[in-house]
């Protein structure tokens, strides 16, 4: 009789481990909107809309809890601008800006950063964009990207294209390019500067590191 009711309770357990294999108990359930195949582009449009070719590593700040970080396999779509991530049951969903604060994504020895932020350009604005943060101290530099769809050589692709935004201390955001004219006329009191760095560089190449490395330069 023992040994019927051992196995009747083992039976049980079982039973309600395999119902609930299925389910996560991830914070970022709650808030995702399960898809039930990964995306692509739109018919007859070349390319994929998401950021990285595979989920990320990486970690999630939610509204609700901005001082928690939920572990979880993340990406991008940049052309419906949600983040998407795969929970360790492998379900699959996308999460509406609104509810995230941050991010973070382990790509090789290096961490991409993310905020959910009001349009930095639009003041008073309450439209929540994703920017990428490629320099947060006494300067802030932002880029946001996207993808859409273009023409080219007759075919319908899918193209990324990027803004930057640089914050000076005391002021706001501004709008800049990859370009050493660019970056002076948002600074103009730093122009000597600038330009004092720029002879220090081997390249004429003003890109995304060069304008970290600038912002650096001006912080000491």
């Amino acid at each position: 009789m023992k040994a019927k009711a051992l196995l009747f309770v083992l039976l049980a357990l079982s039973t309600v481990v395999s119902a609930q294999s299925g389910k996560s108990n991830s914070p970022l359930s709650a808030v995702m909107e399960i898809i039930k195949k990964p995306f692509s582009a739109p018919e007859g449009v070349v390319g994929s809309p998401l950021l990285f070719e595979d989920y990320q590593g990486g970690k999630i700040w939610l509204t609700t809890k901005p001082d928690v970080a939920v572990d979880a396999a993340i990406n991008f779509n940049l052309e419906k601008q949600l983040v998407v991530v795969k929970l360790n049951n492998g379900s699959q969903g996308t999460i509406a800006l609104k509810h995230i604060k941050r991010f973070e994504v382990s790509i090789g020895q290096q961490i991409w950063k993310f905020e959910i932020t009001p349009d930095v350009t639009a003041g008073g604005a309450k439209t929540l964009k994703c920017y990428q943060v490629l320099h947060n101290s006494k300067y802030v530099f932002y880029k946001y990207a996207q993808k859409k769809v273009e023409t080219f050589n007759g075919q319908q692709v899918l193209k990324m294209r990027a803004n930057y935004f640089l914050k000076s201390p005391g002021k706001g955001f501004q709008q800049v390019e990859l370009s050493q004219a660019s970056v002076e006329k948002a600074m103009p009191q730093q122009v000597k500067q600038i330009r004092a760095f720029v002879k220090q560089q081997t390249s004429t190449i003003f890109n995304e590191t060069v304008i970290v490395n600038l912002l650096r330069y001006l912080e000491q």
